[in-house]
């Protein structure tokens, strides 16, 4: 799981998928969580490219790395935005 490569606790883990039946929703929530905790200087793309790299998400960072508005975190205008 893309989670655990950004370093996400497991209580936070089992949290988000009991309190979220839909796949789309744990994720979203996932991130959420990741962004939180992670703060503005270790939630950016390049360390969501990185972890996605180690689960070979290629379709994802082609998704980041193409400077689509739909591709912000959290609305963290402070964000890395280099790939």
């Amino acid at each position: 799981m893309i989670l655990r490569h950004l370093g996400v606790e497991e209580a936070i883990l089992d949290n988000v998928d009991a309190n979220n039946p839909r796949a789309n929703e744990k994720s979203y929530q996932g991130l959420l969580e990741w962004t939180r905790s992670a703060g503005t200087q270790g939630a950016t793309i390049r360390n969501l490219c990185n972890a996605l790299r180690a689960v070979n998400c290629t379709e994802a960072i082609e998704q980041l790395s193409s400077g689509d508005d739909g591709a912000r975190l959290h609305g963290h205008a402070s964000l890395e935005t280099t790939v």
